[in-house]
Protein backbone atom coordinates (compact mmCIF):
# COMPACT_ATOMS: atom_id res chain seq x y z
CA UNK A 1 0.00 0.00 0.00
CA UNK A 2 1.09 3.20 -1.28
CA UNK A 3 -0.30 6.28 0.51
CA UNK A 4 0.84 10.00 -0.73
CA UNK A 5 0.89 12.92 1.36
CA UNK A 6 1.08 14.63 -2.18
CA UNK A 7 -2.76 14.14 -3.07
CA UNK A 8 -5.49 15.96 -1.88
CA UNK A 9 -9.28 16.52 -2.79
CA UNK A 10 -10.93 19.07 -3.41
CA UNK A 11 -14.81 18.39 -2.48
CA UNK A 12 -16.55 21.43 -3.14
CA UNK A 13 -17.11 21.35 -6.89
CA UNK A 14 -18.90 18.86 -9.17
CA UNK A 15 -17.11 16.81 -9.98
CA UNK A 16 -14.70 17.01 -6.91
CA UNK A 17 -10.78 17.21 -7.89
CA UNK A 18 -8.48 14.96 -6.64
CA UNK A 19 -4.92 17.08 -6.94
CA UNK A 20 -1.54 16.18 -7.22
CA UNK A 21 0.27 18.50 -5.59
CA UNK A 22 3.25 20.75 -7.58
CA UNK A 23 6.66 19.98 -8.30
CA UNK A 24 5.10 16.03 -8.63
CA UNK A 25 4.64 15.07 -12.17
CA UNK A 26 3.73 11.13 -11.85
CA UNK A 27 1.11 8.75 -10.25
CA UNK A 28 0.35 5.12 -10.78
CA UNK A 29 -3.13 4.18 -10.45
CA UNK A 30 -2.37 1.65 -7.82
CA UNK A 31 -1.03 4.69 -5.87
CA UNK A 32 -3.95 6.56 -6.41
CA UNK A 33 -6.29 4.14 -5.12
CA UNK A 34 -4.30 3.79 -1.88
CA UNK A 35 -4.14 7.40 -1.52
CA UNK A 36 -8.29 7.94 -1.72
CA UNK A 37 -9.58 4.50 0.12
CA UNK A 38 -6.90 6.04 3.13
CA UNK A 39 -8.86 9.73 2.40
CA UNK A 40 -12.50 7.42 2.63
CA UNK A 41 -11.76 6.00 6.05
CA UNK A 42 -10.15 9.30 7.41
CA UNK A 43 -12.87 10.17 10.65
CA UNK A 44 -13.33 13.51 8.55
CA UNK A 45 -14.67 11.85 5.06
CA UNK A 46 -17.11 9.46 6.94
CA UNK A 47 -19.67 11.21 6.02
CA UNK A 48 -18.36 12.03 2.08
CA UNK A 49 -19.50 10.51 -0.86
CA UNK A 50 -17.60 7.34 -2.06
CA UNK A 51 -14.70 8.57 -4.27
CA UNK A 52 -13.08 5.37 -6.15
CA UNK A 53 -13.72 2.41 -6.79
CA UNK A 54 -11.67 -0.90 -8.34
CA UNK A 55 -11.26 -3.97 -10.46
CA UNK A 56 -8.51 -6.05 -11.66
CA UNK A 57 -5.24 -7.10 -9.72
CA UNK A 58 -6.54 -10.91 -9.89
CA UNK A 59 -3.49 -13.53 -9.67
CA UNK A 60 -2.88 -14.99 -12.89
CA UNK A 61 0.19 -16.84 -11.66
CA UNK A 62 3.75 -16.65 -12.62
CA UNK A 63 3.75 -12.75 -11.33
CA UNK A 64 1.26 -12.16 -13.69
CA UNK A 65 -1.88 -10.05 -12.63
CA UNK A 66 -5.40 -8.64 -14.56
CA UNK A 67 -4.59 -5.03 -15.08
CA UNK A 68 -6.00 -2.44 -12.52
CA UNK A 69 -8.72 -0.02 -13.44
CA UNK A 70 -9.68 2.50 -10.75
CA UNK A 71 -12.64 4.84 -11.60
CA UNK A 72 -13.35 8.07 -9.63
CA UNK A 73 -16.88 8.43 -8.45
CA UNK A 74 -18.05 12.31 -9.12
CA UNK A 75 -14.48 13.39 -9.63
CA UNK A 76 -11.56 14.12 -11.64
CA UNK A 77 -7.69 14.23 -11.26
CA UNK A 78 -5.75 17.07 -11.51
CA UNK A 79 -2.12 17.68 -11.54
CA UNK A 80 -1.07 21.42 -9.77
CA UNK A 81 -0.87 24.31 -12.29
CA UNK A 82 3.15 25.06 -12.76
CA UNK A 83 2.17 28.62 -11.92
CA UNK A 84 5.70 30.30 -11.51
CA UNK A 85 7.67 31.59 -14.94
CA UNK A 86 11.17 29.89 -15.99
CA UNK A 87 12.21 33.19 -16.70
CA UNK A 88 10.94 36.71 -16.89
CA UNK A 89 12.10 39.50 -19.61
CA UNK A 90 11.68 42.69 -21.59
CA UNK A 91 11.68 42.17 -25.70
CA UNK A 92 14.65 44.24 -27.15
CA UNK A 93 13.87 44.25 -30.56
CA UNK A 94 10.66 44.31 -32.99
CA UNK A 95 9.06 41.44 -34.74
CA UNK A 96 5.60 42.17 -36.74
CA UNK A 97 5.43 38.50 -37.06
CA UNK A 98 5.52 36.98 -33.49
CA UNK A 99 7.97 34.49 -34.31
CA UNK A 100 11.30 35.64 -33.09
CA UNK A 101 11.52 36.84 -29.21
CA UNK A 102 14.58 38.67 -28.64
CA UNK A 103 15.92 39.60 -25.52
CA UNK A 104 19.96 40.36 -25.13
CA UNK A 105 19.66 40.39 -21.22
CA UNK A 106 18.06 36.65 -21.67
CA UNK A 107 20.01 33.48 -20.87
CA UNK A 108 17.21 31.01 -22.12
CA UNK A 109 19.85 27.97 -22.81
CA UNK A 110 20.88 28.62 -18.87
CA UNK A 111 17.74 28.79 -17.55
CA UNK A 112 16.19 25.52 -18.79
CA UNK A 113 14.24 26.81 -21.96
CA UNK A 114 12.95 24.18 -24.33
CA UNK A 115 10.65 23.60 -27.11
CA UNK A 116 7.06 23.49 -25.87
CA UNK A 117 7.54 26.10 -22.97
CA UNK A 118 4.83 28.94 -23.33
CA UNK A 119 5.41 32.70 -23.76
CA UNK A 120 2.97 35.14 -22.56
CA UNK A 121 3.21 38.80 -23.69
CA UNK A 122 2.18 41.07 -20.74
CA UNK A 123 1.69 43.96 -22.94
CA UNK A 124 -0.51 42.20 -25.58
CA UNK A 125 -1.90 39.22 -23.73
CA UNK A 126 -1.28 37.43 -26.78
CA UNK A 127 0.57 33.55 -25.99
CA UNK A 128 2.60 31.41 -28.08
CA UNK A 129 4.52 28.15 -27.92
CA UNK A 130 8.25 27.89 -27.90
CA UNK A 131 9.42 26.47 -30.96
CA UNK A 132 13.16 26.26 -30.95
CA UNK A 133 15.75 27.80 -28.56
CA UNK A 134 17.98 29.37 -31.02
CA UNK A 135 20.55 30.95 -28.69
CA UNK A 136 20.81 32.27 -25.09
CA UNK A 137 19.09 35.68 -26.22
CA UNK A 138 17.19 34.41 -28.77
CA UNK A 139 13.86 31.88 -29.55
CA UNK A 140 11.89 30.92 -32.44
CA UNK A 141 7.81 30.73 -31.85
CA UNK A 142 5.23 29.21 -33.02
CA UNK A 143 3.08 32.25 -33.88
CA UNK A 144 1.32 34.42 -31.44
CA UNK A 145 -2.61 34.53 -30.42
CA UNK A 146 -4.98 35.28 -28.35
CA UNK A 147 -3.98 39.07 -27.86
CA UNK A 148 -4.43 42.56 -28.83
CA UNK A 149 -1.46 41.68 -30.98
CA UNK A 150 0.72 39.35 -32.42
CA UNK A 151 3.87 41.20 -32.60
CA UNK A 152 7.08 41.37 -30.01
CA UNK A 153 7.92 44.96 -29.59
CA UNK A 154 10.79 46.44 -28.14
CA UNK A 155 9.98 47.08 -24.42
CA UNK A 156 6.99 44.10 -24.31
CA UNK A 157 7.74 42.48 -21.19
CA UNK A 158 6.88 38.71 -21.03
CA UNK A 159 6.90 35.49 -19.26
CA UNK A 160 7.87 32.12 -19.98
CA UNK A 161 6.52 29.13 -18.24
CA UNK A 162 6.94 25.35 -18.47
CA UNK A 163 4.80 22.71 -20.32
CA UNK A 164 5.63 19.93 -18.40
CA UNK A 165 4.54 16.61 -18.82
CA UNK A 166 3.03 14.51 -16.13
CA UNK A 167 1.95 11.05 -16.74
CA UNK A 168 -0.64 8.45 -15.06
CA UNK A 169 0.82 4.64 -15.00
CA UNK A 170 0.05 1.53 -13.97
CA UNK A 171 -3.16 0.83 -15.06
CA UNK A 172 -6.59 2.27 -16.43
CA UNK A 173 -8.53 5.01 -14.53
CA UNK A 174 -11.58 5.88 -15.54
CA UNK A 175 -14.35 8.72 -13.99
CA UNK A 176 -18.47 9.19 -13.81
CA UNK A 177 -20.58 12.04 -12.85
CA UNK A 178 -22.81 12.23 -9.85
CA UNK A 179 -25.47 10.96 -12.45
CA UNK A 180 -23.24 7.62 -13.38
CA UNK A 181 -22.25 9.15 -16.71
CA UNK A 182 -18.46 8.55 -18.19
CA UNK A 183 -16.48 11.76 -18.00
CA UNK A 184 -13.28 12.88 -19.12
CA UNK A 185 -11.14 11.58 -16.27
CA UNK A 186 -8.17 14.39 -16.53
CA UNK A 187 -8.91 18.19 -15.47
CA UNK A 188 -6.84 20.12 -17.44
CA UNK A 189 -4.41 22.62 -15.90
CA UNK A 190 -2.39 25.80 -16.73
CA UNK A 191 1.00 24.23 -18.30
CA UNK A 192 0.48 21.15 -17.73
CA UNK A 193 0.07 18.28 -20.65
CA UNK A 194 -1.13 14.68 -18.92
CA UNK A 195 -0.37 11.43 -20.46
CA UNK A 196 -1.90 8.70 -19.64
CA UNK A 197 -0.78 5.09 -19.75
CA UNK A 198 -3.56 2.57 -20.29
CA UNK A 199 -3.82 -1.61 -20.11
CA UNK A 200 -5.09 -2.48 -23.53
CA UNK A 201 -4.39 -6.31 -22.77
CA UNK A 202 -6.14 -8.55 -20.25
CA UNK A 203 -2.78 -8.89 -18.48
CA UNK A 204 -0.12 -7.15 -17.67
CA UNK A 205 2.88 -7.89 -16.10
CA UNK A 206 3.99 -6.12 -12.47
CA UNK A 207 4.10 -2.46 -13.85
CA UNK A 208 7.49 -1.78 -11.08
CA UNK A 209 9.50 -4.53 -12.48
CA UNK A 210 8.77 -3.88 -16.34
CA UNK A 211 9.92 0.28 -15.66
CA UNK A 212 13.06 -0.83 -13.53
CA UNK A 213 14.29 -2.93 -16.58
CA UNK A 214 13.70 -0.51 -19.34
CA UNK A 215 16.20 1.95 -17.07
CA UNK A 216 18.38 -0.61 -18.19
CA UNK A 217 20.19 -0.24 -14.75
CA UNK A 218 20.54 3.83 -14.49
CA UNK A 219 19.20 6.90 -14.92
CA UNK A 220 20.00 8.10 -18.39
CA UNK A 221 21.60 11.82 -19.03
CA UNK A 222 21.39 14.31 -21.70
CA UNK A 223 21.54 18.00 -20.43
CA UNK A 224 20.69 19.01 -24.53
CA UNK A 225 17.72 16.77 -23.59
CA UNK A 226 13.93 18.82 -24.01
CA UNK A 227 12.95 16.03 -21.10
CA UNK A 228 12.98 17.53 -17.51
CA UNK A 229 11.10 16.19 -14.52
CA UNK A 230 11.00 12.71 -12.79
CA UNK A 231 7.74 10.91 -13.98
CA UNK A 232 8.08 7.67 -16.17
CA UNK A 233 9.47 7.07 -18.88
CA UNK A 234 12.12 10.55 -18.37
CA UNK A 235 15.90 9.26 -16.95
CA UNK A 236 14.93 6.25 -19.76
CA UNK A 237 17.33 5.72 -22.56
CA UNK A 238 14.28 6.86 -24.64
CA UNK A 239 13.47 10.34 -23.03
CA UNK A 240 16.74 11.33 -21.04
CA UNK A 241 16.59 14.17 -18.47
CA UNK A 242 18.03 16.85 -19.22
CA UNK A 243 19.55 17.91 -15.39
CA UNK A 244 21.14 16.23 -12.60
CA UNK A 245 19.13 17.17 -10.08
CA UNK A 246 15.81 15.07 -11.69
CA UNK A 247 17.92 12.32 -12.20
CA UNK A 248 19.47 11.84 -8.75
CA UNK A 249 15.70 11.81 -7.57
CA UNK A 250 15.04 9.55 -10.54
CA UNK A 251 18.04 6.88 -9.34
CA UNK A 252 16.76 7.48 -5.14
CA UNK A 253 12.85 6.84 -6.46
CA UNK A 254 14.26 3.87 -8.18
CA UNK A 255 16.95 2.79 -6.23
CA UNK A 256 19.63 3.22 -9.16
CA UNK A 257 23.33 3.57 -8.40
CA UNK A 258 24.50 4.13 -11.90
CA UNK A 259 23.73 7.22 -14.47
CA UNK A 260 24.62 7.28 -18.00
CA UNK A 261 25.60 10.05 -19.41
CA UNK A 262 25.19 11.32 -23.04
CA UNK A 263 27.39 13.80 -24.12
CA UNK A 264 29.41 16.64 -21.39
CA UNK A 265 28.12 17.30 -17.74
CA UNK A 266 29.58 19.13 -15.00
CA UNK A 267 29.18 17.74 -11.12
CA UNK A 268 28.75 20.88 -8.85
CA UNK A 269 28.46 20.87 -5.01
CA UNK A 270 24.45 21.25 -5.25
CA UNK A 271 23.86 17.56 -4.61
CA UNK A 272 25.66 14.69 -3.03
CA UNK A 273 26.69 12.16 -5.47
CA UNK A 274 28.34 9.88 -2.79
CA UNK A 275 28.57 6.32 -4.15
CA UNK A 276 27.28 6.46 -7.50
CA UNK A 277 28.86 5.36 -10.64
CA UNK A 278 29.13 7.77 -14.28
CA UNK A 279 29.36 5.69 -17.05
CA UNK A 280 29.74 8.15 -20.66
CA UNK A 281 28.95 6.94 -23.85
CA UNK A 282 32.94 6.75 -24.66
CA UNK A 283 36.47 8.32 -24.12
CA UNK A 284 35.82 10.47 -26.68
CA UNK A 285 32.11 11.27 -26.79
CA UNK A 286 31.77 12.12 -23.22
CA UNK A 287 33.59 14.90 -20.98
CA UNK A 288 33.04 14.63 -17.22
CA UNK A 289 33.94 17.90 -15.39
CA UNK A 290 34.37 17.69 -11.49
CA UNK A 291 34.30 20.59 -9.89
CA UNK A 292 36.13 21.27 -6.55
CA UNK A 293 33.36 21.06 -3.91
CA UNK A 294 31.39 18.36 -5.75
CA UNK A 295 30.95 15.48 -3.52
CA UNK A 296 31.72 12.27 -4.91
CA UNK A 297 33.42 10.14 -2.19
CA UNK A 298 33.37 6.70 -3.18
CA UNK A 299 32.37 7.23 -6.67
CA UNK A 300 33.13 4.99 -10.05
CA UNK A 301 33.87 6.97 -13.21
CA UNK A 302 33.89 4.81 -16.75
CA UNK A 303 34.16 5.38 -20.50
CA UNK A 304 34.92 8.78 -20.17
CA UNK A 305 37.53 12.02 -20.26
CA UNK A 306 37.52 12.74 -16.27
CA UNK A 307 39.31 16.04 -15.40
CA UNK A 308 38.65 18.11 -12.15
CA UNK A 309 38.70 17.08 -8.46
CA UNK A 310 38.20 13.62 -6.85
CA UNK A 311 37.20 12.81 -3.60
CA UNK A 312 38.65 10.11 -1.70
CA UNK A 313 38.35 6.04 -2.74
CA UNK A 314 37.25 6.95 -5.99
CA UNK A 315 37.20 4.52 -9.25
CA UNK A 316 38.21 5.53 -12.71
CA UNK A 317 38.20 2.78 -15.59
CA UNK A 318 38.57 3.17 -19.32
CA UNK A 319 38.92 6.80 -19.00
CA UNK A 320 41.16 9.76 -20.02
CA UNK A 321 42.80 11.39 -17.17
CA UNK A 322 43.55 15.23 -17.74
CA UNK A 323 44.63 17.18 -15.14
CA UNK A 324 42.72 15.97 -11.87
CA UNK A 325 43.17 16.43 -8.45
CA UNK A 326 43.31 12.40 -7.28
CA UNK A 327 42.81 12.19 -3.56
CA UNK A 328 43.02 8.12 -3.52
CA UNK A 329 41.55 5.10 -4.97
CA UNK A 330 42.13 3.51 -8.58
CA UNK A 331 42.85 4.74 -11.66
CA UNK A 332 42.92 1.56 -13.80
CA UNK A 333 43.25 1.00 -17.79
CA UNK A 334 43.09 4.25 -18.66
CA UNK A 335 45.15 7.28 -20.27
CA UNK A 336 47.27 9.74 -18.17
CA UNK A 337 47.61 13.35 -19.69
CA UNK A 338 48.22 16.78 -17.71
CA UNK A 339 49.12 16.51 -14.34
CA UNK A 340 47.69 14.33 -11.58
CA UNK A 341 47.58 15.63 -7.92
CA UNK A 342 47.54 13.07 -5.10
CA UNK A 343 46.13 13.72 -1.92
CA UNK A 344 44.39 12.84 1.32
CA UNK A 345 47.31 11.03 3.03
CA UNK A 346 46.26 7.94 1.60
CA UNK A 347 47.39 5.16 -1.16
CA UNK A 348 46.66 5.97 -5.05
CA UNK A 349 47.06 3.16 -7.16
CA UNK A 350 47.46 3.38 -11.16
CA UNK A 351 46.88 -0.23 -12.59
CA UNK A 352 47.47 -1.17 -16.71
CA UNK A 353 47.46 2.47 -17.79
CA UNK A 354 49.40 4.54 -20.48
CA UNK A 355 51.37 8.07 -20.88
CA UNK A 356 48.75 9.78 -23.48
CA UNK A 357 51.31 12.29 -24.32
CA UNK A 358 54.79 12.47 -26.04
CA UNK A 359 57.93 11.89 -24.98
CA UNK A 360 58.40 15.68 -24.68
CA UNK A 361 55.58 16.74 -22.57
CA UNK A 362 55.01 13.59 -20.28
CA UNK A 363 52.08 13.58 -17.99
CA UNK A 364 52.80 14.46 -14.35
CA UNK A 365 51.80 12.31 -11.17
CA UNK A 366 52.58 14.90 -7.97
CA UNK A 367 52.54 13.32 -5.05
CA UNK A 368 51.63 15.96 -3.02
CA UNK A 369 54.11 16.66 -0.70
CA UNK A 370 53.68 14.14 2.06
CA UNK A 371 51.48 11.94 3.13
CA UNK A 372 50.81 9.92 -0.35
CA UNK A 373 52.08 6.80 -1.05
CA UNK A 374 51.50 5.87 -5.11
CA UNK A 375 51.37 2.54 -6.64
CA UNK A 376 51.34 2.24 -10.41
CA UNK A 377 51.32 -1.67 -12.05
CA UNK A 378 52.16 -2.53 -15.34
CA UNK A 379 52.48 1.26 -16.94
CA UNK A 380 53.58 1.88 -20.69
CA UNK A 381 54.73 5.29 -21.55
CA UNK A 382 56.60 7.83 -20.85
CA UNK A 383 55.98 9.86 -17.38
CA UNK A 384 57.39 11.92 -14.59
CA UNK A 385 57.27 12.38 -11.10
CA UNK A 386 57.64 15.51 -8.91
CA UNK A 387 57.01 16.47 -5.24
CA UNK A 388 57.63 14.27 -2.85
CA UNK A 389 58.82 15.34 0.59
CA UNK A 390 57.15 12.61 2.59
CA UNK A 391 58.96 8.97 3.86
CA UNK A 392 56.07 7.33 1.97
CA UNK A 393 56.85 5.05 -1.02
CA UNK A 394 56.55 5.73 -4.61
CA UNK A 395 57.04 1.92 -6.24
CA UNK A 396 56.56 1.07 -9.74
CA UNK A 397 56.39 -1.80 -12.27
CA UNK A 398 56.69 -0.93 -15.90
CA UNK A 399 55.66 -2.63 -18.72
CA UNK A 400 57.28 -0.64 -21.58
CA UNK A 401 57.94 2.78 -19.55
CA UNK A 402 60.52 5.24 -18.90
CA UNK A 403 60.06 7.29 -15.51
CA UNK A 404 61.54 10.82 -14.59
CA UNK A 405 62.31 11.55 -10.67
CA UNK A 406 62.04 15.29 -10.68
CA UNK A 407 64.56 16.64 -8.32
CA UNK A 408 61.59 17.87 -6.23
CA UNK A 409 61.39 14.32 -5.12
CA UNK A 410 63.79 14.15 -2.02
CA UNK A 411 62.59 11.71 0.62
CA UNK A 412 61.31 8.51 1.14
CA UNK A 413 61.90 5.39 -1.28
CA UNK A 414 61.02 3.43 -4.02
CA UNK A 415 61.09 0.86 -6.32
CA UNK A 416 61.04 0.74 -9.91
CA UNK A 417 61.07 -3.01 -11.51
CA UNK A 418 59.80 -4.58 -15.31
CA UNK A 419 61.10 -3.63 -18.63
CA UNK A 420 62.21 0.19 -19.24
CA UNK A 421 64.17 3.20 -17.92
CA UNK A 422 64.78 5.42 -15.23
CA UNK A 423 65.73 9.15 -15.49
CA UNK A 424 66.99 9.49 -11.77
CA UNK A 425 67.29 13.83 -10.51
CA UNK A 426 65.50 13.06 -7.18
CA UNK A 427 67.41 14.32 -4.14
CA UNK A 428 69.77 12.36 -1.93
CA UNK A 429 66.81 12.15 0.75
CA UNK A 430 65.22 9.57 -2.09
CA UNK A 431 65.89 6.07 -1.74
CA UNK A 432 65.54 4.42 -5.38
CA UNK A 433 65.83 0.71 -6.06
CA UNK A 434 66.49 -0.36 -9.76
CA UNK A 435 67.89 -3.91 -9.15
CA UNK A 436 65.13 -5.43 -10.65
CA UNK A 437 64.44 -2.92 -13.45
CA UNK A 438 65.49 -4.63 -17.23
CA UNK A 439 66.90 -1.92 -19.16
CA UNK A 440 69.83 -2.38 -21.86
CA UNK A 441 72.69 -0.22 -19.28
CA UNK A 442 71.14 -3.10 -16.65
CA UNK A 443 71.39 -6.05 -19.19
CA UNK A 444 75.45 -4.90 -20.24
CA UNK A 445 76.02 -4.46 -16.28
CA UNK A 446 74.84 -7.55 -15.39
CA UNK A 447 77.38 -9.31 -17.92
CA UNK A 448 80.20 -7.57 -17.46
CA UNK A 449 79.58 -7.59 -13.51
CA UNK A 450 79.26 -11.28 -13.81
CA UNK A 451 81.54 -13.16 -11.58
CA UNK A 452 83.75 -15.47 -13.62
CA UNK A 453 83.69 -18.13 -10.70
CA UNK A 454 80.23 -18.98 -11.58
CA UNK A 455 80.95 -19.68 -15.08
CA UNK A 456 81.41 -23.51 -15.19
CA UNK A 457 80.08 -25.15 -18.61
CA UNK A 458 82.12 -25.98 -21.12
CA UNK A 459 81.05 -24.36 -24.09
CA UNK A 460 79.92 -20.97 -22.75
CA UNK A 461 81.74 -17.99 -23.24
CA UNK A 462 81.93 -17.18 -19.77
CA UNK A 463 83.98 -20.27 -19.39
CA UNK A 464 86.18 -19.63 -22.23
CA UNK A 465 87.09 -16.58 -20.73
CA UNK A 466 87.61 -17.69 -17.39
CA UNK A 467 89.99 -20.32 -19.27
CA UNK A 468 91.69 -16.98 -20.15
CA UNK A 469 90.65 -17.36 -24.13
CA UNK A 470 89.81 -14.37 -25.68
CA UNK A 471 86.51 -13.95 -27.24
CA UNK A 472 88.01 -13.35 -31.07
CA UNK A 473 89.98 -16.80 -30.01
CA UNK A 474 86.48 -18.52 -29.04
CA UNK A 475 84.73 -17.08 -32.46
CA UNK A 476 88.19 -17.96 -34.75
CA UNK A 477 88.67 -14.87 -35.77
CA UNK A 478 92.44 -14.68 -35.14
Amino acid sequence: MAVRDDIYVIENVSPRLVVVEYPSTEVTVQDLLDTLRNWEADMMNLDADKIVQAAGKDELGGGVKVGITVTLLNARLMFETRAAPLITGTATEFDADGIILTDSNATFISDGIYPGCTAWNQDTQAMGTVKEVLSETQLRMFPLAGGSSIEWNIGDSYSIYPNEQCSVTGGNLVAVDANGNSIEPIAPSANVQVVRTSSSSATLQELQDIQYSSFAGGVWIDITSPYKGTGYPIGTPRQPVNNMFDALTIAVQRGFTRFYIIGNITLDDSLDFEQMEFVGESMTKTQITIQPDANVHKCEFLEASVIGTLDGDCKVKNCVISDINYISGYIELCVLQGTIVLGGGATAYFLDCWAGTTLGQPPVIDLGGSGQTLVMQNFNGFIKWRNKTGPEQANASLNAGWIEIDSTVTNGSGTILGVGAVLDNSGDGFILDTSYLVSPPSVANAVLDAALADHILDGTIGKKIKDNLTLQDYLGLK
